[in-house]
């Protein structure tokens, strides 16, 4: 089915153009718009249209549309079409910048961003669970990043009842929270959880894994274990504020997806997450980019280091190397900068070639095209250049 989806590119269904194609085998997701002088980005669900299922499929995601949790995906317009002779369902919801499958072939989450990433989950399914349905289908590809916020997919939630129940959304919850900080599927048949595993999530694991589904915990005894009554009062308010978007700079090193910022304020019966130790309050200003002056007799003159926050750095397991291609004029300046290797880091790719725009030659004989190779480690960043042509 990849290969029909991929061939549906830039047709049209009622309306909505299927600009990209994001991923999906029996079903597909395309990046759209929901209107044509729209400048804002949604997505497009397409799913194969069953004469059984298809009233009740519309009627889950109708009843779906009406949720307002600033934690769950938003749907908006849905109904039928058809390409290629084949009908379909549509629904049209946010467009998610990124999601946690995304993270995960690259590095595990720390106890930190899990942290982050579990307290904007259990609010979105307790207010599913309190209205009445399950979300059905948690695990990592549908834990994802609208802007800085971390949302929930909601397209698959049903109603409690006919076999779905909120216990399955924990077991689904425990499953996903071990393949994140480990990278790989729980073993549901062994309670080893290994020696590395973070103590603060065992107990999580081991109750939310039960075989008997009435012996599980429910999202509030987890809430509950997360609270910080458990990991003592926290003092550092600025922290919560300020961590969360330091948080997403950090993540960016394997993904932004699992920075945490609210729409709308959390309840006071929801207090805010606990961290295992205090965080260091983070530099308001920036430190300018570090800026190397080369003697006259270099073809380059300046060399402009890529300016990144020590918590981005501190996030890097490895090395992260980005490769910047750049077009020399004959004045020595950049004229052009183009990422010719990205690496797994939309966030170092930036700063990368925001550095390399600035770079500075030797007229005449700097000019022409380079190739600037940045490799970030924990320890600092170093840069190699090579003279194309």
């Amino acid at each position: 089915m990849r290969a029909f989806w991929q061939q549906c590119e830039g047709q049209i269904v009622d309306g909505f153009p299927l600009e990209q194609y994001l991923g999906g085998d029996d079903s597909a997701v395309f990046l759209t718009h929901r209107a044509p002088d729209s400048s804002g980005k949604a997505a497009i669900k397409l799913i194969h249209a069953d004469a059984e299922s298809s009233e009740s499929q519309l009627g889950r995601w109708r009843r779906a549309s009406e949720f307002t949790h600033p934690n769950l995906l938003r749907l908006y317009e849905r109904g039928r079409g058809q390409l290629n002779g084949v009908p379909l369902l549509y629904v049209v919801m946010d467009f998610a910048d990124e999601n946690l499958a995304q993270v995960l072939p690259e590095r595990a989450l720390t106890s930190d961003e899990m942290r982050e990433m579990i307290q904007p989950a259990l609010r979105a399914l307790a207010f599913l669970h309190a209205s009445g349905f399950v979300h059905g289908r948690l695990k990592p590809s549908n834990f994802l990043a609208v802007g800085n916020v971390l949302k929930l997919s909601s397209d698959g939630a049903r109603e409690i009842g006919a076999g779905a129940t909120p216990a399955d959304d924990v077991w689904a919850l425990g499953v996903t929270l071990v393949e994140a900080l480990t990278q790989k599927a729980p073993d549901v048949n062994s309670a080893d959880l290994g020696v590395g595993f973070p103590p603060e999530f065992r107990d999580i694991v081991r109750n939310s894994l039960r075989r008997d589904p009435r012996d599980r915990w429910t999202v509030a005894q987890i809430q509950q274990r997360l609270s910080p009554a458990r990991a003592g009062v926290r003092k550092q308010i600025y922290a919560i504020a300020a961590g969360v978007v330091m948080l997403l700079l950090a993540m960016v090193a394997g993904t932004r997806l699992i920075h945490q910022g609210s729409e709308a304020p959390v309840a006071q019966t929801q207090p805010p997450p606990p961290v295992a130790a205090p965080r260091e309050k983070p530099s308001p200003v920036s430190p300018p980019p570090k800026v190397t002056t080369r003697s006259s007799g270099s073809d380059v003159i300046h060399e402009v280091m890529p300016d990144v926050l020590d918590r981005a750095r501190n996030s890097i397991h490895g090395k992260v190397d980005v490769e910047v291609r750049i077009d020399v004029n004959e004045s020595g300046n950049v004229q052009r900068a183009t990422l010719a290797s990205h690496g797994p880091s939309k966030y170092f790719a930036d700063a990368s070639l925001k550095a390399a725009q600035r770079w500075k030659f030797a007229p005449g004989r700097g000019s022409g095209t380079w190739m600037l190779r940045f490799e970030f480690t924990k320890a600092g960043t170093k840069v190699t250049r090579s003279r194309m042509r």
